[in-house]
């Protein structure tokens, strides 16, 4: 019995994509966390939450 089939494969690239997503979001959570623009690190927040539930 082969474990990996097509459909775990992309899963497992659909869930790495996902979570690089969120890297970039924290990126730019961080930079403009540095810069004290509330707004920007909800919105990269919000979207860092997003890949990641996307991900799961």
């Amino acid at each position: 019995m082969n474990l990996i089939t097509p459909g775990v494969i992309q899963n497992l690239v659909s869930a790495d994509s996902f979570a690089k997503l969120s890297d970039v979001s924290m990126g730019v959570y961080y930079k403009a966390k540095a810069k004290g623009d509330k707004a920007a690190m909800e919105q990269a927040a919000g979207y860092a939450v997003g890949s990641m539930s996307s991900a799961m």
